[in-house]
């Protein structure tokens, strides 16, 4: 009997698409994704936390949360970035693109794919867009 194909999670229908070779690539990017978006909303509780500690608190606990806020805010700012670059490489992957620099089109090499999952750039280009 065969499973109707809408029954099945989105990943696992993308995922019989996915060449051999990027399987293992595609699965640790598939857990970095839900690892971040099981972050995003503690963050998120974070930043609200430090608000009702300016708002309801006594001086030490607005001076605090003042205090606390900004470094919330740029936590909540690198996992949205980091979730927003993890959706990218796995779409590139889908696509068939992953392993190619998008600056250059040359290959990115499988050390830099293995330190950097979602790294959508070569090491030269990489260097070249940071300066």
């Amino acid at each position: 009997m065969s499973k109707n194909l809408h029954s099945l999670p989105a990943d696992t229908l993308i995922a019989s698409s996915i060449p051999p070779e990027s399987e293992r690539r595609y699965q640790q990017l598939c857990a970095m994704r839900d690892d971040l978006r099981q972050r995003l909303p503690q963050e998120l509780g974070a930043l609200a936390s430090s608000d009702d500690m300016r708002a309801g608190g006594d001086v030490v606990d607005m001076a605090l949360g003042a205090t606390n806020e900004p470094l919330h805010i740029g936590e909540v700012e690198l996992v949205e970035q980091q979730l927003c670059n993890v959706d990218v490489a796995i779409a590139r992957i889908q696509d068939g693109t992953h392993n190619q620099c998008e600056d250059c089109g040359l290959p990115i090499s499988k050390a830099r794919l293995n330190a950097v999952p979602s790294a959508t750039r070569c090491v030269k280009c990489q260097r070249e867009s940071e300066k």
